[in-house]
């Protein structure tokens, strides 16, 4: 015991002194969101914010086309962070279910997980060990995007458009217009419960795009969606 004591120590220790230089990075090479600074998504933040309630947070946009989006964070304050390319291609809505996806990995404690956990399914061990720990911490990471993506859908109120989000992100802005939601969500169903579709997923940590998009479908249409939808819009209304 003293020895796991000992690795685990070291480890949140390590994780936590680069989650700092990461955030210390940030700082220092891109643009902190306010309301002065990009006010557009300072006010989706707050918005977000208000719905799902997260741990105090800094978001950030950094330059890059692709469109993409992370968070990361031990401690408060957690971080978000935004690629330039999704501001530039993605709607307000659109934007609202990508900052509520990185909020509900801050809410449900995926980043914290994630920085411990994640580096420490690597470590050499006796044979095997390695291997099972980190297609456990893979198969984690793939149920962390599901719930990340229902905050999402809460933060954003709209399936359409946390649909066409993710789309956009799959296959580019340019190209999201000629694509259905609808052919994607047939295309998982040729893939679910099959031994192939299990084994393509088994290094990834995000499940299959279209399992994520017809996830989506599902839980808009749950009681639980729609419960938390009555209870917001009953504190917008106060």
């Amino acid at each position: 015991w003293g020895t796991l004591t000992a690795v685990t120590a070291s480890a949140l220790t390590v994780a936590w002194v680069f989650a700092r230089a990461q955030h210390a990075s940030l700082v220092g090479s891109s643009v902190k969101i306010s309301k002065r600074q990009v006010p557009r998504l300072g006010q989706l933040f707050e918005e977000c914010a208000r719905r799902l309630r997260p741990p105090l947070l800094d978001g950030f946009v950094a330059q890059n086309s692709i469109l993409n989006a992370y968070a990361f964070g031990l401690n408060k304050p957690h971080a978000i962070v935004l690629y330039s390319g999704l501001i530039e291609h993605l709607d307000d809505d659109e934007l609202r279910f990508v900052i509520g996806h990185e909020m509900g990995h801050i809410i449900f404690g995926h980043t914290r997980i994630n920085s411990v956990i994640g580096g420490l399914a690597g470590v050499p061990g006796l044979p095997f060990v390695s291997l099972i720990a980190t297609a456990a911490f893979m198969g984690w990471s793939r149920c962390a995007e599901y719930s990340a993506d229902r905050a999402g859908l809460i933060a954003c109120g709209r399936l359409d458009k946390a649909q066409s989000a993710i789309v956009k992100m799959m296959v580019g802005p340019k190209l999201a217009s000629a694509v259905t939601v609808e052919e994607l969500e047939k295309q998982a169903e040729t893939l679910r419960w099959t031994p192939l579709g299990w084994l393509g997923q088994l290094g990834s940590r995000h499940p299959f795009t279209v399992y994520r998009l017809a996830e989506l479908r599902k839980f808009a249409a749950s009681k639980d969606y729609k419960q938390a939808m009555q209870i917001l819009e009953r504190e917008a209304s106060q």
